[in-house]
């Protein structure tokens, strides 16, 4: 409950009892009879407290509906400059819910510019695998590597790929959820059996896998891909509001002391985690 609700409750509580009081004194004052005077109360403070919850749900539904009317706001907004950024040959695929927001792919883009990386990995695939092509293309180097665990969606993925133009750029490999042993503790990730990384990996992209299949699904990324992460990497991670992404983030950090974590209030919330070169892990390995 926010510190606003607790005080208006405050406020309503107080304001029911002077009513109460009030109404108990007029009907003593007039000779009204006390048990009168007590129902006569009771009656308006339950009519009162009716209305003031009434107010309070009205309320709530308005600050609800401002709030998703300022994220659709912000949402279009970021599509406008995704498009005049990236002039896309063909349309972008509709996004938000399951798909990536369009502000998380405003970022995306904002990080392949500034950070020019060789190598991009993404923890799934989509639309963000066409926003980032077309970044790197744009550049004339790099190109990202998209880890698919459904079939149908890595050629769905594959198929925007061909549509964009990207295939010089981008590629999604089919790489179905396995079994790995961390520390002692069994997850299911990506399997890396198929996917050649040929340079370390400037940035990492962590959109999947799903929430659904355990908690703290996408924590074996930063363990799994250590090695391979170049001195410099940058890390983003999406669905940073959820409890689950905000623990694995501290995981992380807490292993990895060389890594600076940021927030992003973004419409799912995102995490940006930047390495620091030259630095020494609490497990003793010196950063690649």
């Amino acid at each position: 409950m926010s510190t606003n609700t607790r005080n208006d409750d405050l406020r309503s509580a107080l304001v029911v009892g002077v009513i109460v009081a009030a109404l108990t004194g007029i009907g003593t004052a007039i000779s009204v009879p006390v048990g009168i005077a007590t129902g006569l109360g009771a009656a308006t403070t339950a009519i009162i407290m009716v209305a003031l919850e009434v107010y309070r749900r009205l309320r709530s539904h308005a600050v609800e509906a401002m709030a998703a009317q300022l994220n659709a706001s912000k949402q279009t907004e970021a599509l406008g400059a995704l498009y005049a950024l990236l002039s896309p040959r063909a349309p972008l695929l509709p996004l938000g819910g399951w798909a990536a927001s369009a502000d998380l792919l405003t970022v995306l883009v904002d990080q392949v510019k500034r950070r020019e990386p060789t190598l991009v990995v993404e923890a799934s695939s989509g639309t963000s695998t066409v926003a980032i092509g077309y970044a790197l293309q744009q550049r004339g180097h790099g190109r990202v590597v998209s880890l698919e665990s459904s079939p149908e969606w890595a050629e769905e993925t594959r198929r925007q790929v061909r549509a964009h133009g990207l295939e010089d750029v981008a590629s999604v490999i089919d790489a179905p959820l396995r079994a790995y042993e961390i520390d002692g503790e069994t997850w299911r990730w990506y399997d890396l059996e198929q996917v050649e990384l040929d340079h370390p990996i400037d940035l990492l992209v962590i959109d999947g896998p799903p929430g659904t299949i355990q908690p703290l699904a996408r924590f074996p990324a930063v363990p799994l891909l250590w090695d391979h992460l170049s001195s410099s990497v940058t890390i983003v991670a999406d669905d940073g509001a959820r409890p689950d992404e905000a623990e694995m983030v501290t995981r992380w950090t807490q292993v990895h002391p060389e890594l600076s974590s940021t927030y992003l209030e973004l419409e799912k919330g995102a995490f940006v985690l930047h390495r620091a070169p030259g630095d020494v892990s609490v497990d003793g390995r010196t950063p690649a």
